[in-house]
């Protein structure tokens, strides 16, 4: 038996989603191809004109401004199809891992 008491290879594979993350992926999907969404992430980070008519006001309609925002398409675009990778550089410090984290290189604490 594995750690755990698990049987090895047993339940789900790495790598496919669980059942919420697929209709999550699914939804997504359903609103739009990465081209259109990305359209309207152009859209969205100009502003948008928008109207709304006001109830038991006669009719009564406000034109006003959307003001830029590309956080939420931009979002389910890193949910459904992957966040790009960023490049990270790192320098080193000469700095053991006992005097960052006070633990040893495989991980176990220093016992002082």
């Amino acid at each position: 038996m594995a750690k755990g008491g698990k049987q090895p290879g047993a339940g789900r594979p790495k790598g496919i989603p669980n059942k919420d993350r697929r209709e999550f992926l699914s939804l997504i999907h359903k609103i739009g191809k990465p081209s259109e969404l990305i359209g309207k992430l152009r859209e969205l980070a100009h502003g948008i004109k928008c109207t709304k008519t006001i109830p038991g006001a006669e009719g009564l309609k406000v034109v006003y401004d959307k003001p830029p925002d590309p956080y939420a398409i931009t979002y389910m675009l890193d949910q459904a199809y992957g966040k790009a990778k960023q490049p990270m550089e790192i320098e080193a410090t000469g700095t053991t891992w006992e005097a960052l984290f006070g633990i040893e290189g495989n991980g176990r604490e220093v016992k002082k």
